[in-house]
């Protein structure tokens, strides 16, 4: 599915090599997140955990790339499951 709808009010957490939040960060009506602060390079790999209604949805493989949707297209590219799905 290409058109998929996102969800609002997912809390995005961005967690650094050392396993601390190094974002947080919420979805918005599309279901998209952004930030203007990145990660420095010396806290990455990172990995992501989704929250919404106490479920979480954890990335199992860390990565470096910071832009998500760079792997996380409607295929998916680089070896990513395609969309990410709200948990």
């Amino acid at each position: 599915v290409t058109d998929c709808n996102g969800v609002a009010d997912v809390q995005v957490d961005i967690i650094d090599k050392d396993g601390n939040v190094a974002l947080s960060l919420t979805t918005n009506d599309a279901g998209n997140f952004f930030s203007n602060n990145g990660i420095p390079s010396a806290l990455l790999p990172y990995t992501v955990v989704m929250t919404s209604g106490g479920k979480t949805r954890e990335m199992l493989t860390p990565q470096t790339e910071q832009n998500c949707v760079a792997c996380h297209t409607a295929s998916g590219a680089e070896g990513a499951p395609g969309r990410i799905i709200a948990p």
